[in-house]
């Protein structure tokens, strides 16, 4: 199966929260393709400093997720680039579902990729995915079917 996945649930297997192994066997049994957009490795950075700083994990785990993300980034991925059309749609999303920028270019990136599945761990974010007509799962809720 191909599957979109969202920078919340997608951090899941680098840094070990909750969901995370839920995500893992997920991908591991079910998924044949993983999409993601561009805009998800500025995203994993970003969280990654901030578990740092926050002291959730150590800088040397840091920097391992981040280099397991760059290796997956050029391996594994198939990347939505962040297209005029995408940006236009995005813009909509934001408007009509009050969304941050960030969320409505994951949802219009998902869209644009033909995807079926959407997986993310942010509840708002996966309403909106399901008014698109996207099937929405949560790693955070009851794992992933």
């Amino acid at each position: 199966m191909r599957v979109f996945i969202d920078t919340s649930s997608l951090a899941k297997r680098y840094v070990e929260e909750e969901g995370s192994d839920a995500l893992k066997e997920f991908v591991s049994k079910s998924v044949s393709e993983v999409v993601i957009s561009v805009l998800a490795f500025p995203e994993f950075a970003s969280a990654v400093s901030r578990k740092i700083e926050e002291g959730e994990i150590s800088p040397n785990d840091g920097s391992t997720a981040i280099e397991e993300f760059e290796t997956d980034w050029d391996y594994v991925f198939e990347k939505i680039i962040l297209s005029e059309e995408i940006s236009f749609n995005a813009a909509k999303l934001c408007l009509a579902h009050r969304l941050r920028g960030a969320d409505a270019i994951q949802v219009a990136s998902a869209l644009s990729s033909e995807v079926k599945v959407f997986v993310c761990s942010n509840k708002a974010l996966l309403q909106v995915a399901l008014k698109c007509g996207l099937k929405a799962l949560n790693p955070e809720e009851n794992g992933i079917p």
